[in-house]
């Protein structure tokens, strides 16, 4: 009797597990969309990241196949005087409209940390993560728009 409530117990646990979605991931903390194919903005970023000595960074993941199209993973790092910023970010490519097929071109803010501050997170509202969301546009997104316009 003792094994049948503790068998119980454990398939109960597994469902309220899936269902309160714990093992959920969270949604970007920001997208930002270029009217590019993936592999110019691919070309956008790599050159953004050659023109700044204060960035560390590696290509991390891909994922995703040929008949949906791959999403791409990049650890960065801002580093300056007083700042250490770690970012996980994602890009891919993807199609806006129904009948006129735009191809858009994202990139995916996924996560921020502070690594002075020991604050950030992979949410919006975590602490100092609106602060380092601005820091990443000012010293990467912008670099990447400017690339954009330039290549034209």
């Amino acid at each position: 009797m003792k094994k049948i409530s503790i068998v119980i117990l454990i398939v109960f646990g597994g469902l309220l597990y899936f269902a309160t979605q714990i093992s959920a991931t969270y949604p970007p903390i920001k997208e930002y969309e270029f009217e590019i194919p993936v592999s110019d903005l691919r070309i956008a970023i790599k050159e953004a990241l050659k023109e700044r000595d204060k960035f560390e960074y590696e290509f991390t993941d891909t994922v995703g196949n040929k008949e949906n199209g791959y999403a791409y993973y990049i650890s960065l790092r801002i580093k300056g005087l007083k700042m250490d910023n770690y970012y996980t970010i994602k890009y891919e490519e993807d199609e806006k409209g129904f009948w006129n097929k735009t191809i858009i071109s994202k990139i995916k803010l996924i996560s921020a940390f502070d690594k002075i501050h020991n604050t950030g997170g992979c949410k919006s509202e975590d602490t100092d993560v609106a602060k380092m969301t601005t820091i990443f546009e000012s010293k990467f997104i912008d670099k990447i728009q400017t690339k954009r316009t330039t290549n034209k």
